[in-house]
């Protein structure tokens, strides 16, 4: 009886296994996912470049109005236009953590700037309504980086930024820096090879490309419509002279017109004197219009190159993460095909073994003990 039960248990079990689905393999994607916590610094990040554009504009717009010098309207434009285009590049940053870092250091680097006698020489005494601004700035991305980093992480994220200013104190108001990552690995006493290289998954990949579009079309807009104005003031044209001018030609023509029906000789020699006196006039007005021409043609040539390049960087990123991802995935699919290879042979074997010798195994056992009995 007891062998009985045995061989009763050993069948139970070799057909559970046998009834345990044999093709359920899951290939999984092969790149690493982006963490909740990754995902949120570059989120947060971004959601704050609106704020932080909007903060510095109006500003800058504010001063523009306020100010009659045109050294000091070209120099609050020039800022805009740098500081925006710094804060985008900081942004659009594949690594979460660098895009943290560099944001917090661009606007701590304007702060210091502000606050130093070198922005008087450009500023004019105009960096002081800029200083408060920035500061508050500085103050809502440190509350917004505290909110997002470990203790841990945030203390050495305020350290290399001391150390970056203490460095390399801004002397201009460009803010044009390099990449920060190898800097930042070395204050960690770490290697390159040791660089955060994953992207994340291929829809975390799509949604950051989406907001990189959508970031530098923007930005590059905003850049042409301000360069255009920093053009103009550089060019000593006021609003509103083109028109007066122009009115100045209409009412002198009406003038001329009437006088025509009374002393045409007369008229003609007006004619002539105005000519003569009108003409070097007329020769300056094209010589500045075919100037700012060519500087408007120069400078829309250099932004579409730019937009050019851009694409064709981002282009270029795509290419090489969809190659990564498929080779990844290439990789991942002949390892998982091995393993099922493995799994269904041993299912066969299984199976094999359940159907034909178990049955036989079972009804020798069932005959011998039957057997006994009768001999008893």
């Amino acid at each position: 009886m007891r062998t009985l039960t045995q061989t009763l248990l050993v069948f139970a079990l070799l057909t559970t296994l046998s009834a345990c689905s044999l093709l359920d393999v899951k290939i999984e994607n092969p790149a690493e996912p982006l963490t909740d916590q990754q995902m949120n610094m570059r989120k947060l990040t971004r959601d704050f470049l609106p704020i932080y554009s909007e903060t510095i504009e109006q500003v800058a717009d504010e001063i523009v109005e306020g100010t009659d010098d045109i050294d000091v309207k070209v120099s609050v434009l020039y800022w805009k236009l740098s500081s925006d285009q710094a804060a985008v590049s900081a942004a659009l940053q594949s690594d979460p953590m660098i895009v943290i870092i560099d944001m917090w250091l661009l606007i701590a680097e304007q702060k210091l700037y502000f606050s130093s006698d070198a922005a008087n020489e450009f500023f004019k005494g105009t960096e002081q309504d800029i200083t408060p601004a920035v500061t508050e700035l500085l103050t809502q991305f440190k509350a917004l980086s505290k909110a997002i980093l470990t203790e841990k992480e945030y203390s050495k994220a305020s350290g290399f930024i001391d150390q970056q200013l203490s460095q390399d104190e801004p002397e201009n108001m460009s803010f044009k820096r390099g990449s920060i990552i190898a800097q930042w690995y070395q204050y960690q006493g770490l290697s390159l090879a040791d660089a955060n290289s994953n992207v994340g998954t291929l829809p975390q990949v799509m949604s950051d490309i989406s907001d990189r579009v959508d970031l530098s079309t923007a930005q590059a807009s905003k850049s042409i419509a301000w360069k255009l104005e920093m053009l103009n003031l550089r060019s000593g044209l006021k609003d509103g002279q083109l028109s007066q001018l122009l009115g100045s030609i209409q009412k002198t023509a009406a003038q001329l017109a009437d006088l025509t029906e009374d002393n045409p000789e007369r008229v003609k020699r007006i004619a002539e004197t105005f000519g003569e006196e009108f003409s070097p006039i007329m020769a300056e007005f094209t010589a500045e219009l075919t100037e700012e021409r060519l500087a408007l043609a120069e400078l829309l040539t250099e932004q579409r190159q730019a937009l050019g390049v851009m694409v064709s960087e981002e282009r270029a990123q795509i290419l090489t993460d969809a190659e990564a991802i498929s080779d990844r995935l290439i990789r991942t699919t002949i390892e998982e095909l091995k393993s099922l290879i493995v799994i269904v042979v041993a299912a066969l074997l299984l199976l094999i073994l359940v159907l034909f010798f178990v049955p036989f195994y079972i009804g020798y056992l069932l005959g011998k003990n039957k057997g006994k009995k009768n001999r008893a």
